[in-house]
């Protein structure tokens, strides 16, 4: 079969959830540019979403729907050539009900794996734990015939380990996007060792066909992105338990978040963004690192403490934020979770102004990362900020030069445990994938070293 087969019928299973949901609009998008490029009749591609939740299947239509009337009007212009004239400039909307229509009619969704049969390529995008995956390839097995493609998620289990007991390995390949995936533009592409040249290349085809960069990471636990998130996430950790000792838990968490946002300048602080993903799901990949990288430690007994409170993070169907090390409101950070009272601490003026004395200057006034971000003269500003930073000697330079060390020295261990084959893997991955202004391997960060 030719690229254009494989998107003729193509699954996507765990739909309903937040990473599912955002592969099945690229994938309902994808299908239906190649289907108005190619005059091909509607019935020609179908998308198959499949999940337990019948209730998150429909959210998960309705999703799709939403982004596809943002898309047709961001990219109204695209839409009306690829509709060949059918409308004019001034009709949006009626592009975007069209745009609507047509990815629905080409979607079903089932809560039965059986549904899958057919399709030539699927996507596995469900819970992060090893037997609920090699008991669904097992079934895959079984399903599909022998030249369907499978593309996995998973962001941390390596390939070869789904492989071992179901036979797939030919045909079996991590895509792993970012979250959300309409939004970023990285995916990270792992290859186990039996993975045929075919299938390689057709990732690297489709990733472009999504609008995606890039990024080649060996099969190790983990991969690129979160061999350097887990271990940064984890000394940030750590380094609450040692300000422990002359801070507060909640100031401790409160520094550790301002030095790594705004002496980083970063889009947000390590432990937000610990929350943004869910702590369940960092302790969980946390384990699989753990399981499968000898003679390194990558537990802590903070976040099982926080995660056994039932404070796991992540969001909402609504994408509100669930608590976590911080409570939430419209987003932002309003309270910090204290394990001894099992319960929230405002963050109050009084609060942040005897911790923001005692971080120090370095970080105040605070850079706006997005301002930061779109300046034209970035690369100025970046390379004052880490002259500032050689001689700052308060406790946000000094903790800020910590993490900048530890930054490269993570970095650099992902190079030495080869799993990531170059520095500029690395610095994509975090640039693009989180993006940070820049990368442990470009100028800036070793003018501290």
């Amino acid at each position: 079969m030719n690229f254009d087969d494989y998107l003729k019928h193509v699954a996507v299973v765990g739909a309903a959830g937040k990473m599912g949901r955002g592969i099945a609009f690229l994938m309902a998008r994808c299908q239906l540019h190649r289907q108005l490029a190619s005059h091909a009749p509607s019935e020609a591609c179908r998308l198959s979403l499949v999940d337990r939740h019948e209730r998150g299947l429909s959210d998960a239509l309705s999703y799709i729907k939403t982004q596809a009337k943002e898309d047709a009007h961001k990219y109204s212009q695209i839409w009306r050539e690829l509709y060949r004239g059918q409308f004019d400039p001034e009709d949006e909307d009626d592009i975007a009900a069209q745009v609507q229509q047509d990815m629905l009619d080409n979607i079903t969704t089932s809560t039965d794996l059986s549904i899958v049969s057919r399709s030539h390529l699927v996507f596995e995008a469900i819970l992060e734990d090893e037997k609920t995956k090699f008991d669904l390839y097992a079934q895959l097995k079984e399903l599909c015939s022998k030249e369907t493609y499978f593309l996995s998620n998973t962001s941390s289990i390596p390939i070869h380990i789904l492989c071992e007991k179901n036979g797939l390995s030919g045909n079996l390949m991590g895509f792993h996007f970012y979250n959300p995936p309409p939004v970023q533009s990285l995916v990270e592409l792992i290859s186990n060792g039996q993975t045929t040249n075919r299938l390689a290349d057709f990732c690297k085809q489709l990733a472009s066909e999504l609008g995606k960069t890039r990024v080649s990471s060996n099969d190790i636990a983990g991969f690129i992105g979160n061999g350097f998130f887990i271990r940064e996430g984890i000394f940030a950790m750590n380094l609450i338990c040692e300000l422990g000792e002359n801070f507060s838990f909640t100031e401790s968490v409160f520094i550790v978040n301002q030095v790594t946002q705004f002496g980083l300048l970063r889009p947000m602080g390590t432990l937000q963004l610990i929350d943004y993903v869910g702590l369940d799901i960092f302790h969980s990949i946390a384990g699989v690192m753990q399981k499968y990288t000898p003679g390194e430690l990558f537990e802590t007994s903070l976040i099982e403490t926080i995660v056994s409170a039932g404070k796991t993070g992540g969001q909402d169907p609504d994408t509100s934020q669930r608590p976590g090390f911080f409570l939430y409101s419209e987003r932002n950070p309003k309270a910090i979770y204290n394990p001894e009272t099992d319960d929230y601490e405002p963050m109050n003026d009084q609060f942040r102004d005897k911790i923001e004395t005692a971080i120090g200057p370095l970080i105040l006034p605070r850079s706006d990362w997005k301002t930061l971000a779109r300046a034209n003269d970035k690369d100025q500003r970046l390379g004052e900020h880490f002259q500032r930073l050689l001689n700052e000697s308060s406790l946000g330079g000094v903790l800020t030069r910590r993490f900048l060390e530890n930054s490269r020295d993570i970095a650099e261990k992902l190079i030495d445990h080869k799993v990531s084959d170059s520095p500029e893997n690395i610095d994509t991955v975090l640039k693009k994938g989180f993006h940070h202004l820049y990368g442990p391997f470009d100028g800036y960060e070793r003018k501290i070293h």
